[in-house]
């Protein structure tokens, strides 16, 4: 079959069959689609004749369609970039000039450009690269452009066409736009020659989607289907990418806490390329840990309900009064955090809020002890600050509405700003994202920003001490709004409370570890358990005086899963640190220094099992017990007792040479 005649036949399976009998929503998405291509083209026309975009006076509505959550090219992810932020970057005239540039001439250079001058706008804002964003402005002024702006997905996309000889890549310039330009150009040809009748929907628009729903079908889909079927049976509950409680299992090694990063952000920006350098997605991790947006906190045997949860603690005031006050633990912070954004549904306040701040927080505080400290916005709102109690500011807006402010949301946008001296602007900054948190700025709602804890060493705390009775609340069904919500009242605050539903959890558990049976009455049916086996197989390619790291770790995990069990095998990140530059040594000390104290704990030294794992390979060396010498006066009533027993030690100079490790997999 050609790759014509695949994608013909594709095509019937995904449209034809799939969408255009029901009539369904795609017929929407198809309508809004061209309409807003087409509306940015006639947008085109009149910049030609000169009529530049201006965000203030009448083009508002228009730029701000680019970047809304749902457009009609395609949907994103939350953001650590506020919709105020991004407005207020749309009014530079740097920006607007990108977008013109990128109507005028819907090309790669263009989209070269956008992507590296806007990068540089986007600093300038104290924001990361928004890549996505700028592919999704590019397929926004084109239909020469599949609507697949996420590089991450568009790969996968890529490798499944060439995969199964639909279309060659080979050839084309390895990047989001080059490769998609060619695909587009392709589908459209392919189908250029069909004869149309009223049934057939094969206009640029419907070829464009049916790419889209293709990648869905074939590519999305499957690896969800996947994904479920490796970690629960199918039991209609939620795919494990959306559960709000997951835990990451396997033996030691494995990269549990180093994945929890990508976890982490495919909750909070599921449109994210989890494909960029680790560099780049630690910076953005650690972007979104100084706003508060995610927690890591490791548990332990002396880690408490009161660490967890809310306690009372001692404190002493600097005219050395001494008070025990109710502190909020790790995860009630959190739930509190994630609580103004679902706040931002319930709240009638009016436009976006930027207050201005002459003091450090601590001296705003104090001044609003006495008196209500007026603020104006550059649109004019009026906000009134004032203190209720100690340590609290409360912000009254122009509706009437009070909005309690976080000290600790102003404080964690602070962090952000570390590297610049912080300044007035530095607060009143702070102090507008703590605001927009609680304050509902647009007449759609936009979807609440979700919440990460990262618990690592999940099984190795006391899970009913530490839960205590919100092991049952962070369940889904008992979530705030869900159908069956509960809440409880706490023991020390005396408040009630309930766990918000944009507040995900993730753990991770070393699956060889002896506390394991214990916790999954616990927890099983509450978390989504994720396995995280070794992956031998990145490490094919390195190997040390030609020795192929990844056959070695395969077969001692092989003869592992025989001697012991699964749970009990050796992860690939014991080996990552190894390159083909590395010597000889480098293995040995990864051996002495983690791999054989490792197997002496799971085979409780039994060393003669572990030198089964190693084949005999030599460096590994017993030898008898010669009862005479060491125990002169037992009888000889205990000489079988002798008989059975060795002692083992390691024989350094089998370390020296490559060959004891080639011994491992071969005679």
């Amino acid at each position: 079959m050609t790759s014509s005649e695949k994608l013909l036949a594709l095509y019937d399976e995904i449209i034809v069959n799939r969408y255009i009998d029901g009539k369904d929503a795609m017929q929407e998405w198809h309508d809004r689609y061209k309409s807003f291509i087409e509306t940015v083209q006639a947008r085109t026309v009149e910049i030609k004749k000169g009529k530049k975009l201006d965000y203030d006076n009448g083009d508002q509505e228009f730029l701000d369609h680019f970047f809304i959550s749902n457009n009609p090219v395609s949907s994103r992810g939350s953001n650590p970039i506020s919709d105020e932020d991004l407005r207020a970057i749309l009014r530079s005239n740097d920006f607007i000039d990108l977008i013109e540039e990128t109507m005028l001439n819907p090309n790669k250079k263009s989209w070269v450009t956008l992507i590296e001058k806007g990068k540089n706008i986007f600093k300038r804002n104290h924001f990361d690269n928004q890549r996505l964003r700028f592919n999704r402005i590019s397929a926004s002024c084109t239909s020469n452009l599949i609507p697949m702006p996420s590089e991450n997905a568009f790969n996968k996309f890529v490798k499944y066409l060439n995969d199964n000889a639909i279309l060659d890549f080979t050839n084309i310039e390895k990047n989001w736009y080059a490769q998609n330009e060619y695909l587009t150009k392709e589908i459209h040809e392919i189908f250029s020659n069909k004869i149309l009748d009223e049934n057939d929907f094969t206009d640029e628009y419907w070829l464009n989607l049916f790419a889209w729903s293709l990648y869905d079908k074939k590519v999305n889909q499957s690896e969800s289907d996947l994904k479920d079927t490796e970690t629960k049976p199918n039991t209609g509950t939620k795919k494990m990418e959306n559960s709000l409680n997951r835990i990451l299992f396997g033996a030691a090694g494995t990269g549990k806490t180093y994945n929890t990063i990508n976890h982490a952000l495919s909750i909070l920006d599921p449109e994210y390329d989890l494909q960029l350098d680790r560099k780049e997605l630690k910076k953005r991790f650690d972007a979104y840990k100084k706003q508060g947006r995610i927690k890591f906190v490791t548990f332990h045997q002396s880690f408490s309900y009161e660490d967890f949860v809310e306690g009372i603690r001692a404190e002493t005031s600097d005219d050395g009064q001494l008070s025990y006050d109710v502190k909020a633990g790790v995860f009630k912070e959190l739930c509190e955090d994630a609580q103004t954004e679902i706040d931002v549904k319930q709240n009638n306040a009016s436009a976006p809020i930027e207050a201005s701040i002459n003091s450090a927080i601590d001296q705003l505080i104090a001044q609003a002890k006495t008196e209500e400290i007026i603020f104006h916005t550059k649109r004019g709102v009026e906000i009134k600050v004032s203190s209720h109690s100690a340590g609290t500011l409360v912000a009254l807006t122009s509706t009437g509405s009070n909005v309690p402010l976080s000290i600790r949301h102003i404080r964690n946008y602070l962090k952000i700003q570390s590297d610049m001296l912080v300044d007035q602007k530095s607060y009143e900054w702070a102090i507008a994202n703590s605001l927009r948190s609680k304050v509902k700025f647009t007449n759609s709602v936009e979807k609440v920003n979700p919440y990460v804890l990262i618990i690592d060493e999940i099984n190795r705390g006391n899970i009913s001490r530490i839960f205590g009775e919100l092991i049952t609340l962070i369940e889904d069904s008992k979530r705030q709004d869900a159908e069956e919500q509960l809440s409880v009242i706490l023991p020390y605050s005396k408040k009630e409370f309930s766990v918000p539903n944009n507040v995900y959890i993730i753990g991770t558990m070393n699956s060889s570890d002896r506390s394991l049976t214990g916790l999954d009455v616990a927890l099983r049916r509450r978390f989504t358990f994720i396995e995280m086996p070794p992956k031998p197989e990145l490490l094919n390619d390195v190997t040390v005086n030609g020795l192929n790291i990844g056959k070695l770790l395969e077969v001692i995990n092989q003869r592992i899963e025989v001697l012991l069990d699964r749970d009990h095998c050796i992860g690939h990140a014991n080996f990552m640190s190894l390159s083909n530059e590395s010597k000889l040594g480098d293995l040995a000390q990864i051996f002495k220094q983690k791999i054989i104290p490792q197997l002496q704990e799971y085979f409780f030294d039994d060393w003669a099992k572990i030198n089964m794992v190693f084949n005999a390979n030599g460096m590994l060396k017993s030898k008898p017990v010669e009862r005479s010498i060491l125990f002169p006066n037992v009888n000889n009533e205990s000489e079988e007792f002798f008989e059975e027993q060795k002692t083992w030690q390691l024989v350094d100079t089998a370390f020296d040479s490559i060959a004891s490790f080639s011994k491992i997999i071969t005679h």
